[in-house]
């Protein structure tokens, strides 16, 4: 599938789900199958609950397809799992999607995976954070540049004599 050579900047990885409960995927984009370690014929015809794991709140899903039938968008932090069982904090961006001729057709819904320009919610949010080492890669700058000497008055200086 390398057929696409449009120049666009990227959607965020994104999947749609049916408007009925059990709410089962029509598609998912191969950002987000990279990213979860799925094929899309692993995801797609399963049920959403398939990214669901111990920390995934469910109601987001509701609220998600509760919204797109009233043709709103909604957004909700969530978490979402893996194939190896790695959990991924998102923002869950849901939209409803038409056909061309209008028809409500399904959820779409964005996975924005580095929901870092929310505010932090919580102190316990912030855990473990030394895995991370901050940049160290000090900036070239870091020595300040000597200013110009000052003149010194010094004693060879005829044009100083009273």
């Amino acid at each position: 599938g390398s057929g696409n050579h449009l120049q666009r900047p990227d959607p965020l990885p994104s999947l749609m789900v049916s408007m009925q409960v059990p709410f089962t995927i029509l598609t998912a984009s191969e950002q987000l199958c990279s990213l979860l370690q799925y094929s899309s014929e692993e995801l797609c015809g399963r049920t959403i609950t398939k990214l669901h794991g111990p920390k995934t709140d469910p109601t987001y899903l509701q609220g998600a397809v509760k919204g797109a039938a009233m043709q709103s968008s909604a957004s909700q932090l969530t978490f979402i799992y893996g194939r190896d069982g790695h959990e991924h904090e998102v923002i869950a961006l849901s939209t409803p999607h038409m056909d061309e001729h209008g028809a409500l057709r399904g959820c779409l819904i964005a996975f924005d995976f580095e929901p870092s320009h929310l505010p932090p919610c919580a102190a316990d949010a912030h855990h473990e954070e030394e895995a991370l080492p901050a940049s160290s890669s000090s900036a070239p700058e870091a020595s300040p540049h000597h200013p110009a000497l000052p003149i010194t008055h010094n004693h060879h200086s005829p044009s100083l004599v009273p």
